[in-house]
């Protein structure tokens, strides 16, 4: 089953553009140069006077979506209809025996519990 998570999220209260940083003079001049804390990023580029403001409303905060086990079996299917049709990636993973499924699924399933894992230290709960 996927996983649904809100992170926190700030937004301009003036042009409704997001961030999921607290917008502070430091955090900010990893991303844009010359902006102080809480300026909307879009000071610059389209002229936004607007204060990112930290969003309450579940709503309006970023949501990030991760895959759920059950995407491994589309993912192994979909690899294995592109080598069958000779469209293979390069990056596409070897799957070629059950034994080497089982691996794939495996490897995704602790990518998937490392993805939760990460985001779950963004989440506004």
């Amino acid at each position: 089953m996927k996983t649904i998570l809100f992170i926190k999220t700030w937004r301009c209260n003036k042009c409704n553009s997001a961030m999921d940083f607290e917008p502070t003079e430091l955090n900010l001049s990893v991303h844009f140069q010359g902006l102080k804390d809480n300026e909307c990023s879009n000071k610059f580029s389209r002229g936004c006077t607007g204060q990112m403001v930290k969003v309450i409303d579940e709503k309006m905060k970023s949501m990030l979506t991760i895959m759920g086990e059950e995407d491994i079996e589309t993912e192994i299917t979909e690899v294995k209809e592109r080598k069958q049709k000779g469209e293979g990636r390069g990056n596409d993973p070897d799957v070629s025996t059950l034994a080497k499924e089982n691996v794939y699924r495996t490897k995704r399933k602790q990518d998937i519990l490392e993805a939760i894992a990460k985001v779950k230290l963004l989440e506004d709960i």
